[in-house]
């Protein structure tokens, strides 16, 4: 069951917790070796844990903080891997695409707990969460922290199969995500920050 679960049951490329789903581990390949993890969140907490089962390397991470947070673990987690075992994990290179080609990405998406709103600049897109009023009442109420106003998230769309994108600067560097189209190849939702938001306007 152990050796199942870091085998691929779900692809999900592009995804900002891993490139596929064995069982209930999170997978993803580098260099030609299986990264298997999960990672967990609460309000303003993040904890994460990958192993290299072929290099018998592991290594848990916890943050008591937002979203900078994620960005530090990715960090340790980088340097930890090449100086542990030799393995340089890059962030691919963006693209640039036309403004015809990033229109199709543009507009309203929403969540239960927050609306997304995507925009282009300079070849790329910027994506900007709102939170809904009753989420933070409800953060409010149960005496949680609310999370900060981050400024529009400058997305740069990747090479490749899919309409993946990462976070190419600031708080969340280096974070992917992906887009979602219909059978008819219109995009419908886009993947941010392991949760899925539909389109509600173009």
């Amino acid at each position: 069951l152990v050796k199942k679960m870091q085998q691929t049951t779900f692809e999900m490329p592009g995804s900002a917790v891993g490139d596929a789903v064995g069982i209930s581990w999170l997978l993803r390949d580098v260099d030609g070796l299986r990264f298997v993890g999960h990672g967990g969140d609460v309000n303003g907490q993040h904890s994460e844990f990958v192993m290299v089962p072929e290099r018998d390397f592991a290594i848990s991470m916890l943050t008591n903080i937002d979203l900078p947070g994620f960005e530090l673990m990715d960090e340790v987690q980088k340097w930890a891997l090449e100086n542990y075992i030799g393995v340089i994990d890059k962030d691919p290179e963006p693209i640039k695409l036309s403004d015809e080609e990033l229109a199709a990405f543009l507009g309203d998406y929403e969540t239960r707990v927050a609306g997304v709103t995507i925009t282009a600049k300079d070849g790329g897109l910027l994506l900007k969460v709102n939170p809904k009023q009753e989420a933070i009442d409800a953060l409010t109420e149960s005496g949680e922290d609310v999370p900060p106003d981050y400024p529009p998230f400058p997305l740069g769309m990747l090479p490749g199969e899919g309409d993946r994108y990462m976070i190419t600067e600031g708080v969340g560097k280096g974070m992917k995500g992906y887009f979602v189209r219909d059978e008819s190849g219109n995009v419908e939702a886009v993947h941010v920050g392991g949760r899925l938001a539909t389109r509600t306007k173009s």
